[in-house]
């Protein structure tokens, strides 16, 4: 017997793990008035006399709060603030007192009111939180009826404010050194000016009128040391005050100079003051020159900073100042030139801005203010054409651009003046510079929760908190080692969330308390500052200018790999199992790829500035399970990375490791080029589809960023390895008739077991055809040595009988594999098949007739 051995393939089916975990964002702003626990008034006694001094202490310990606002009732008169670095402004024209906190935890101070009737009152603190109005729980006042002629009782009288000077005395009175706080520095100079007359001997009151002008200006060496006394408001005629480069350390600006009306220069630059900005200069009626920067100053501006309605120039940058710019700026009517540059003044810029048309320079830069600039465009394009390219600077901000065409407004016709735009939340470049000075959102958005932290559905991933185990961090820098990136982003900012589905899920200012609850499904959001417009596709997409700050993030990234032989035909479509044979070496190929869906509808191309979503793929492992032992093997000098050897193969236990280092794997929807890995696979012995279950298995490790635990993912093959063979399996030695008759017409003999067959084993994976042929190779006979001649033939239904004999074989039957089974049975049915006819006169009576048949398997001929 024949049997044909043919080339051994090899098929596997690839089972590919999914995971995916998802967050829903709920919170929702309500402009709404509501009250609030960490915003109080308290006082000691609720229930005073008219004429009696009422002292309130307000607490405020929300830490985002910058300004207060105290409505008063015409009865009850403000005296002043004690015990605290705030800043009190009254505000005439709404009847009420704006508190101005210093950025500071402790936000206290007690106000001194003069209770004027007797009468009930009620106080109540607002503030704006989030855009919604909040308020304190009212404190109510009950006033009586004056119950003594004098003024104030023996417990009000320790009440009284102390006066830090006296009054304005009588011109004839001699000026003594404790009326300017023995200040050494001011009485020299007052005597100086007014010699031969001299302080605490003849020099009068009436005397310090001819001052007008003092200058003081240090040549590099601070000569002058001391304070700033609150006796300065004795020389009523002072219209210069200059004093610049002294060491007053430790001291601040009295509240006292907002007596000096006929002031027109205020100076103190460079002079190491400290304190905050007293709002009383503002109000002086003939100032046309504040000068007061590069010193230490801290608190907010005064609300009250437009009623200097002469001010020409405005210095008070290189402080330490916080909070918001006042929206009353705009009201300057003269004004030339504002200096708020280095400090730490955040919140947008005043539209107010607009109305100074007398302005030629303008220095906002290092600070955190924040916000769109579009409306700003035209202003600042104007001073640029007139004054030059340095008439303003808005560098190292948080401003934003939400209209692309924004910026060659600003640009004009000069390209360097984009370096006043510089380090910003939008791309600038300009000549000589090959950076781009930005503060992308991305650099803001901790994606390392994301994917070191894997949360399970229903948990509560935080957006801005600093504290929560899992939280965004938004607005806190994710990345160390750039001098262009701040620790954190103002707490001004307004952000927007968009789900995948275009749906706004969070608007307003940072809450700690803002969290995402984990949804069972994957969902991408999409995150914006300071541009509650829906994000726009062709803004994203510009790689020369970021319309607006944006980036997106995701729960539970994973990536997809995709195992696939590189010959489609080796793949079992109904298994998924990549089969082959024995003996062969053949490709397998393993695309690596982000999973994910897409972000808000529409964007669907990131660049790298933009979107921060991605993970260095460190390691890849492949490994063979242990049933595979000594069946296939891979060939560690075969790998290629995307058409290029990795960086190293090393051997584990089972397999080998890919150390790559620098490939990244975008987890951008699986939009972005996959990772190609390519490696062969060599068969050693047969391997049936139950025990190649997982055969090949792939571990990936991915990275991002410092601290975090890598993340591992896994995926597997199955395989399935088959002999490759065409052979008979099993042929009976013997195939026995039954009894025939002699008889005067032919006779068929039949075969004695009508289901008598072979077997044939086909293991190829491709399907083929083959034909069973028989061949007499020895004729009938009996022991008589009597032949039976042209006896055998192979009958078919339908069709004329065919000689079996010694000249050549006979086709009996044709088949063909199926690609899944190896074994087919060869038979037919009882009328058909190998049978013997026996014509009239041939055979004899007496011992049996034994011949011999030669079975051939072997591929059909095509």
């Amino acid at each position: 017997m024949k049997y044909l051995k043919t080339k051994l393939f090899v098929l596997a089916a690839v089972t590919v793990i999914l995971i995916a975990l998802f967050f829903f964002v709920t919170p929702e702003l309500q402009a709404t008035d509501v009250q609030v626990s960490d915003l109080t008034l308290t006082t000691k006694e609720t229930s005073l006399a008219a004429d009696q001094l009422l002292q309130v202490t307000i607490q405020d310990k929300n830490p985002t709060d910058t300004k207060v606002m105290l409505p008063l009732n015409g009865n009850l008169s403000y005296l002043s603030v004690s015990k605290t670095n705030a800043v009190v402004t009254k505000d005439e024209q709404n009847e009420q007192l704006i508190i101005d906190w210093p950025d500071t935890k402790e936000k206290e101070a007690t106000l001194t009111f003069k209770i004027l009737q007797p009468g009930n009152y009620s106080l109540m603190a607002k503030t704006l939180r989030n855009q919604q109005i909040v308020h304190s729980t009212p404190l109510t006042i009950k006033a009586t009826e004056p119950t003594s002629d004098t003024l104030f009782s023996d417990k009000q009288k320790t009440q009284i404010p102390k006066l830090e000077s006296r009054s304005m005395p009588p011109t004839s009175d001699i000026v003594q050194p404790a009326d300017f706080d023995n200040q050494s520095w001011l009485i020299n100079e007052v005597n100086k000016q007014l010699s031969p007359k001299e302080i605490g001997t003849n020099l009068t009151f009436e005397d310090l009128k001819k001052i007008q002008t003092i200058k003081l200006v240090g040549d590099g060496i601070r000569h002058l040391t001391g304070a700033i006394p609150d006796g300065i408001k004795y020389l009523t005629n002072l219209t210069k005050l200059t004093v610049n480069n002294q060491d007053f350390s430790g001291s601040s600006i009295p509240e006292s100079i907002g007596e000096l009306k006929n002031l027109q220069i205020l100076s103190f630059d460079t002079d190491r003051l400290s304190g905050t900005i007293p709002a009383s200069i503002f109000n002086l009626p003939n100032i046309k020159m504040i000068d007061i920067k590069a010193n230490r100053l801290t608190g907010t501006i005064p609300s009250n900073i437009g009623n200097a309605q002469n001010l020409k120039q405005l210095y008070l940058g290189q402080n330490e100042l916080t909070g918001y710019i006042p929206d009353s700026i705009g009201s300057f009517k003269q004004i030339n030139v504002i200096n708020l540059d280095q400090n730490q003044l955040t919140g947008p810029i005043p539209k107010s801005f607009l109305k100074l048309d007398s302005l030629f320079q303008c220095n906002l830069n290092d600070n955190m203010l924040v916000g769109p600039i579009d409306d700003f465009a035209n202003l600042f394009a104007k001073l640029i054409k007139i004054y030059g390219s340095r008439s303003f600077n808005l560098s190292n901000n948080e401003l934003s651009i939400i209209d692309p065409k924004t910026f060659s407004i600003f640009k004009t016709d000069n390209p360097n003046n984009a370096e006043r735009l510089a380090k910003n939340m939008f791309h600038v470049d300009y000549p000589n510079n090959n950076g781009v000075y930005e503060l992308p959102l991305t650099r803001y958005i901790n994606l390392n929760n994301t994917v070191g932290f894997p949360m399970p559905p229903g948990s509560k991933l935080y957006l801005f908190s600093q504290t929560a185990k899992y939280s965004l961090k938004l607005g806190k820098r994710n990345l160390a080692g750039t001098a262009l990136i701040k620790d954190n982003l103002s707490k001004a900012h307004r952000y927007t969330i968009w789900d995948s589905d275009g749906k706004m899920v969070y608007d307003g200012l940072p809450d700690d308390n803002a969290s995402i609850v984990v949804p069972d499904e994957q969902v991408a959001y999409t995150v914006q500052i300071d541009n509650p417009n829906p994000p726009l596709k062709t803004t994203i997409n510009d790689t020369n200018l970021l319309g607006y700050s944006i980036a997106g993030f995701r729960l539970n990234f994973h990536t997809l790999t995709s195992f696939k032989s590189t010959t489609p035909e080796n793949v079992d479509p109904k298994t998924n199992t990549i089969k082959g044979e024995v003996g062969d070496t053949f490709s397998i190929e393993a695309d690596i790829e982000g999973k994910g869906i897409p972000f808000y509808p529409g964007i669907t191309i990131y660049h790298t500035p933009v979107f921060d979503d991605r993970f260095q793929l460190m390691s890849i492992d492949y490994l063979l399970s242990p049933e595979m032992n000594g069946k296939i093997s891979i060939d560690p000098k075969s790998f290629k990375v995307n058409g290029e050897s990795p960086v190293r193969v090393n051997p584990i236990t089972n397999g080998y490791r890919l150390e790559l280092f620098d490939p990244v794997i975008p987890a951008l929807q699986g939009q972005g080029t996959p990772l190609k890995v390519t490696f062969n696979v060599s068969t050693l012995a047969p391997v049936s589809l139950e025990e190649g279950k997982n055969a090949i298995q792939n571990f990936l490790m991915l990275y991002n960023g410092p601290g975090v635990p890598p993340v591992t993912e896994n995926s597997t093959a199955n395989v399935s390895v088959k002999r490759g063979l065409l052979q008979f399996r099993d042929v009976p030695a013997t195939l026995e008739f039954e009894k025939g008759e002699i008889s005067g017409r032919p006779v068929l003999i039949q075969r004695k077991d009508p289901n008598w067959q072979l077997s044939v084993e086909d293991s190829h994976i491709k399907p083929n055809t083959w034909q069973v042929k028989a061949r007499l190779l020895t004729p009938f006979t009996n022991q008589k040595n009597q032949g039976l001649p042209d006896s055998l033939v192979y009958r078919q239904d339908g069709q004329p009988d065919k000689l079996i004999n010694t000249t050549g074989d006979t086709v009996v039957y044709t088949g063909k594999g199926d690609g899944l089974n190896d074994y087919y049975s060869v038979s037919w049915s009882k009328n058909e098949g190998p049978v013997i006819k026996v014509l009239p006169g041939l055979a004899r009576v007496g011992s049996p007739y034994v011949g011999q048949i030669q079975w051939t398997l072997s591929n059909a001929p095509v």
